[in-house]
């Protein structure tokens, strides 16, 4: 194995707790990977803006793939961003899907790089807007939205929903990818997105190689890149699937398993000896 040069972290269930907010030993943990030399790097269903904050919060910069992979931007210390690469949905494939999941009882966010749309502001709506600190534009029934975003979010509020919500991703076009980041929550994504591609994408602009992250993450959105990271580290709460292409598994969100992962000595072996390689350049 490839001594390792970087993190690679999700946001909710990883790096945030159940809380979603960013615990101080994870904090502490993730801070002293950067005072080791290691690039911190964050992977994420969020759109950039999003991401952007959180690094500003961790008071650091750096690489942040968003969408689940449709985009990537360089984060700088002040939270402004730099877009890398971005894929996105036809508008009119967005629009036919955001319509039929409407007609089914179904939440829609509509998302570009640093903003958000929704048909309203009430409900799940609202709870979105606290976990990203950004309410939504308001379009009614989404109509009139005739840009390409770079996803869409279903969501399916009871078991009911949830029901209509995994019948609707068996119909949907095969123009589009789509994955859940939670078991009530479905991302529809531009063909062929997903976080190891991403992460593989930025490797021309960091010099880091996917064989050279360890990455951590909890959710279908995340198993390619738990597979394919040099180390893939799935959360305690993680399904059995998510789990199944981890290298290693940690505690939970609820209990810091990012922090415990990365006290653990097999890999600070793996962060000393890329530290240890960098020195001796």
């Amino acid at each position: 194995m490839r001594p390792l040069r970087a993190i690679a972290l999700d946001v909710d269930g990883t790096l945030l707790n159940h809380l979603h907010q960013i615990s101080p030993a994870v904090a502490h943990a993730v801070a002293d990977v950067r005072r080791r030399g290691m690039q911190v790097m964050l992977a994420s269903a969020r759109h950039v803006g999003s991401l952007a904050c959180l690094l500003g919060e961790m008071r650091t910069e750096g690489l942040a793939v968003a969408f689940s992979g449709a985009a990537a931007a360089r984060v700088h210390a002040d939270m402004s961003f730099d877009m890398l690469f971005e894929r996105k949905l036809s508008a009119d494939l967005a629009q036919d899907v955001a319509q039929q999941a409407l007609s089914l009882g179904l939440d829609v966010g509509w998302y570009g790089s640093a903003r958000w749309y929704a048909p309203s502001s009430d409900g799940w709506y609202a709870r979105e807007s606290t976990i990203l600190r950004q309410h939504p534009v308001v379009v009614p029934g989404l109509r009139g939205l005739d840009w390409a975003p770079n996803k869409l979010q279903l969501v399916g509020r009871s078991p009911a929903a949830i029901k209509r919500l995994h019948a609707l991703r068996a119909t949907l076009p095969p123009e589009c990818t789509a994955v859940f980041s939670h078991d009530d929550m479905l991302e529809v994504l531009p063909l062929g997105t997903n976080k190891a591609a991403g992460l593989a994408r930025l490797e021309a602009l960091s010099g880091i190689a996917l064989d050279e992250i360890a990455a951590f993450g909890d959710a279908e959105n995340d198993i390619e890149m738990l597979r394919e990271a040099g180390v893939g580290v799935a959360m305690g709460q993680a399904p059995e699937a998510v789990k199944a292409v981890a290298d290693r598994i940690t505690l939970s969100n609820r209990d810091d398993g990012v922090a415990v992962a990365l006290a653990q000595e097999w890999l600070q072996q793996h962060l000393l000896a890329s530290t240890e390689q960098e020195n001796a350049l």
